[in-house]
């Protein structure tokens, strides 16, 4: 396999937007000063003007406005045919890159070329370690048994933090840096997730390719997150619960609790969440 360079140059960061606000323009602002290769923004009919914002910066940048939201998947696939690079960065509008991040990840992948996907420790404005960051993969017996309350079943933090590059068997869809040709070959992200699930499923189908997805623990990289699925909980957890159990079918379809416990489960947490939300809503209204 030819090595690759390991130049920020060879970088395409591509940025889905829906109702960032200011944190995409401070997203895209640390992510210039990285020197990327091309910056692809794809704004999913976004209201708040944030999409706006970028038109105030010097550099230049794709933008494409879609006229609905049509998803983190769809959009990510937008993005991809309008770039030419050797690595893709999908980064989340609330992240922040520090100076030198992409040629770090760069100069990680070209040395280990068997990782077709790798990410930086994700952590909160405060330098905690977010969920999600170090993980397990999603099966009906381990998501059963956190259901139970045996959260370490899936959330790997409890772990000590490796000194290097290391293969995982999932990390954070936050910052996600991929290698085009692994990309390629397994045809991307699933267009049928519509919001969440759909990194855990890219991550298991590079797996089922033999690419290794590791974790890079000498960069951090902070995600602010919740800002755009705050004001939507409901949807955004709908969202999340119909992803959970597309994977399920899609990776575990011959397990039988695919099919009978998770589905009662999956939407018996919904249903609670939902009553929650409107509960609160209706004391928030008897308190003015």
């Amino acid at each position: 396999m030819k090595p690759q360079r390991c130049s920020s140059a060879d970088v395409a960061v591509l940025i889905v937007n829906h109702n960032g606000g200011e944190l995409l323009r401070d997203c895209v602002q640390a992510v210039l000063r990285n020197r990327p290769g091309q910056i692809v923004v794809v704004d999913n009919a976004s209201a708040d003007g944030s999409a706006d914002l970028l038109q105030a910066l010097a550099e230049p940048i794709t933008l494409l406005r879609n006229s609905d939201n049509i998803g983190f998947a769809a959009a990510c696939l937008q993005a991809v045919s309008k770039t030419n690079c050797a690595n893709l960065l999908l980064l989340n509008p609330d992240c922040l890159l520090p100076e030198q991040a992409l040629e770090r990840m760069a100069m990680a992948m070209r040395d280990q070329q068997q990782f077709g996907l790798l990410a930086p420790l994700v952590t909160d404005r405060h330098g905690r370690e977010q969920s999600g960051s170090r993980r397990r993969l999603p099966t009906p017996w381990r998501l059963l048994a956190y259901a139970l309350g045996w959260r370490q079943i899936m959330d790997l933090r409890q772990q000590p933090v490796p000194a290097g590059m290391i293969a995982l068997p999932a990390v954070s869809g936050a910052c996600m840096f991929i290698r085009l040709s692994a990309w390629q070959q397994v045809n991307g992200l699933d267009t049928g997730f519509f919001l969440h699930f759909e990194d855990l499923d890219l991550m298991r189908r590079l797996q089922d390719k033999a690419w290794l997805v590791g974790v890079l623990p000498s960069l951090s990289v902070v995600h602010v997150g919740g800002h755009s699925s705050s004001a939507r909980p409901l949807f955004v957890s709908r969202c999340k619960h119909q992803g959970l159990l597309r994977y399920l079918r899609k990776h575990h379809r011959y397990n039988l609790l695919t099919w009978t416990v998770m589905p009662i489960l999956n939407w018996g947490h919904y249903l609670l969440q939902w009553l929650r939300h409107k509960l609160h809503g209706l004391n928030s209204a008897a308190s003015r």
